[in-house]
Parts: structure tokens; C-alpha cells; sequence
């Protein structure tokens, strides 16, 4: 007998997908993160065969494959592949891997797991850009770019959250110094004074 298909194929964690049909191949399942083993249930449509590649199996994280091996009795081969993808649960990781900005240098030096930074910029400079990177991919960062600073302190705050849900914010302080010179007063000598320094004519004595 030639026969080296199987009859069912099943697992203890959902339906495979697509469903089962004897001369379909490749299957595929997901399953929640928590699951970590799963039995496969492989039965040949033939008694006289033998199936290879079921019974209970670990799950790593991510896409596993398994192959199911039936051979028949005259030794016929089908080899059946079930492909289940274990969900990885969302990221956590909310710090940036680097904060920098195009004026000078913060203080103290960028660290992930410091949030408060300082810097000090000249009068002239009227605008400062910052740009942030998150330590990991899935993770969004808002407050980037380029910001306004007036003169005196200026606090911005960039935000990082996570794939989860986690936030932490990075605080950037930047003080802008004072770049006019301010007009305190200002005396005008009077025309009197001017006056006295006409010659007299003679006959005026």
C-alpha cells in the first residue's frame, strides 16, 4: 500500500489553518504568548502506515515549525508541515538609546537611565534642534525636532513609550543668555553751555 497521507491532523491549542485536507501540506497556527507547549494529533489514513513528528512539543517565542513524517507500508513518504507562530508579548523598554542636540553638548553626558539634562547656549542662538532615538524600534519618541528658545530658561520634554504602554520622559533644560545692552540713560549738554563759547564783539564790553 502506497497510501502515505494522513486522515486529521489536530493540535490542542486551535485549528490549524487552512483546514485540514489530506493533500494540503502546510499549515500554520498562532497561539497566545502564555502557551509554551502544544500536542500534535497526527493519525494516517492507513493503519499499516507510520506517522513521525506528532505527539507534545516546546514553543519558543516567535515562529516554530514542526514537521509530521507519514510513510507507507511500501515505503512512500509525505511529509506534512505545521508552522505555529508563539506571540511575543510587547516590548516594555522605554528609555532612548541616545539624546543629542545640534548646540553644544548636555550635562551631564547622555546616560538611558538619566532623564534630567542641561545646556547652555548663547544669546545669539534662537532656536536649538534635538533629536532622540528609542532603544528599541517598536518604541515611539515625541518632542524631537526644532524648538524656539527665548532668552532665559527653556524646558522641553521628550517622551518614549514603549510598545506596552510604559512611558518615560527625558527633560531637557536649555538656558539661552541675555544678548542686549540696555540703554540706561542718556545727558544732553544744553546750548548754554555752547553759548559761552562765542567770542564777544568789542563793542559789547
Amino acid at each position: 500500500i502506497s497510501d502515505a497521507s494522513l486522515r486529521s491532523l489536530t493540535t490542542d491549542r486551535g485549528e490549524v489553518v487552512p483546514t485540514f485536507h489530506p493533500d494540503t501540506l502546510n499549515y500554520s497556527l498562532v497561539v497566545p504568548t502564555e502557551v509554551d507547549t502544544l500536542t500534535i494529533t497526527a493519525v494516517a489514513n492507513q493503519e499499516t502506515a507510520t506517522v513521525v513528528g506528532d505527539g507534545q512539543k516546546s514553543l519558543n517565542e516567535g515562529r516554530n515549525v514542526f514537521q509530521i513524517t507519514v510513510t507507507s507500508e511500501d515505503g512512500t513518504e509525505r511529509t506534512y508541515t505545521l508552522t505555529v507562530i508563539r506571540s511575543i508579548p510587547p516590548a516594555s523598554d522605554a528609555t532612548l538609546r541616545s539624546l543629542t542636540v545640534n548646540r553644544g553638548n548636555l550635562s551631564p553626558a547622555f546616560h538611558p537611565d538619566t532623564l534630567n539634562y542641561s545646556i547652555l547656549v548663547a544669546g545669539n542662538v534662537e532656536t536649538i534642534t534635538i533629536n532622540a532615538v528609542a532603544n528599541q524600534e517598536t518604541a515611539t519618541v515625541e518632542g524631537t525636532g526644532t524648538k524656539s528658545l527665548t532668552v532665559g530658561l527653556n524646558i522641553f520634554e521628550i517622551k518614549v513609550t514603549a510598545e506596552d504602554g510604559t512611558e518615560r520622559i527625558y527633560t531637557l533644560s536649555v538656558m539661552r543668555t541675555g544678548s542686549k545692552v540696555m540703554l540706561k540713560s542718556l545727558t544732553v549738554v544744553t546750548a548754554s553751555y555752547r553759548r559761552n563759547l562765542v567770542p564777544t564783539s568789542p563793542n559789547t564790553r
